[in-house]
């Protein structure tokens, strides 16, 4: 005879049917498939409010996932380009720049974000300011 099951009523068939946590995929465990966007980034000495965004050329660009909140793209961007801790970080909202505040702040307060549609890609556009 099969051994006794202490504390469980039923060792097969139950109502959860091996959707244990943990015991499922999701979409972050197969990292090929999260959307890529592009990360536009700007360089400049000016006053942000002088800057016409949509006249303006970047100054390089990345790629990068997709993500709703600031910090993993700021720590991607400073691990590319070391500078970036030393700026004051602005991001493009409905076609204007708004503060984030200096890297360490901007880094901390992990502000959500969102991307703009060029074409077929997911585009973020950020400013950085001595």
């Amino acid at each position: 005879s099969p051994p006794r099951a202490f504390g469980a009523s039923r060792t097969e068939g139950g109502i959860f049917r091996g959707k244990a946590f943990g015991n499922t995929s999701k979409l972050s465990d197969y990292p090929e498939l999260e959307p890529q966007g592009k990360i536009r980034v700007y360089l400049s000495n000016l006053d942000p409010a002088e800057m016409v965004p949509l006249e303006m050329r970047s100054s390089f660009s990345m790629n990068h996932p997709v993500v709703s909140n600031a910090k993993p793209v700021l720590q991607a961007l400073s691990g590319h380009y070391s500078p970036t801790r030393k700026n004051h970080i602005f991001i493009m909202d409905d076609d204007e720049w708004s503060p984030m505040g200096r890297f360490e702040k901007a880094i901390g307060f992990d502000d959500p974000i969102s991307w703009s549609i060029e074409g077929n890609n997911q585009v973020l556009h950020l400013l950085l300011v001595n």
